[in-house]
């Protein structure tokens, strides 16, 4: 079941393993339904398993912002495929920024939905997720990595690549 938080903004790091579904489309007076992530969103499960990165969608009627300078806002976005010793790999989660509204999606910080790492003999790699940026009436400023590559394997196949899809109509 996904997690869903109602916020005006701020940090918002979900469990690990889990879904995390954030919006700020209700209603609210104009300059009020933005989003930033300024702390990480991390859904990759610990330990060894096939396990896929939790799902990440981030929903806002204005801008949603991804901050991260290095020091005091850390903001990014982690779905990573669960890493394996004994099999294949979890594929990336995905990851989905919608702004329905007069707003861009600023990727200040990373967003990582790559396949999990195979370390045993014979085992593959996890293969990339995907990533989905729309912004309905702004622009898509791309200022960070993202990263969907597959996941690496020891001794045998990487994980496929996964996909990024990008629609605006600023």
């Amino acid at each position: 079941l996904p997690i869903w938080i109602r916020t005006q903004g701020g940090a918002v790091t979900g469990p690990t393993g889990a879904q995390v579904a954030v919006n700020t489309l209700t209603g609210g007076t104009a300059g009020t339904n933005t989003l930033t992530v300024n702390q990480a969103i991390n859904t990759q499960r610990t330990g060894n398993g096939t396990t896929a990165g939790g799902s990440v969608m981030l929903e806002s009627g204005e801008a949603i912002t991804i901050a991260n300078n290095g020091t005091t806002l850390l903001g990014s976005i982690s779905t990573k495929g669960q890493d394996n010793s004994a099999g294949t790999s979890g594929a990336g989660g995905e990851v989905f920024l919608r702004s329905t509204g007069a707003g861009d999606i600023t990727l200040g910080g990373a967003i990582t939905a790559s396949g999990g790492a195979a370390t045993g003999a014979g085992n593959n790699g996890g293969a990339g997720g995907v990533v989905t940026l729309n912004a309905a009436n702004g622009s898509i400023l791309i200022n960070a990595a993202i990263d969907v590559s597959g996941g690496t394997s020891a001794l045998a196949t990487q994980g496929n690549a996964g996909t990024v899809q990008l629609s605006t109509a600023g």
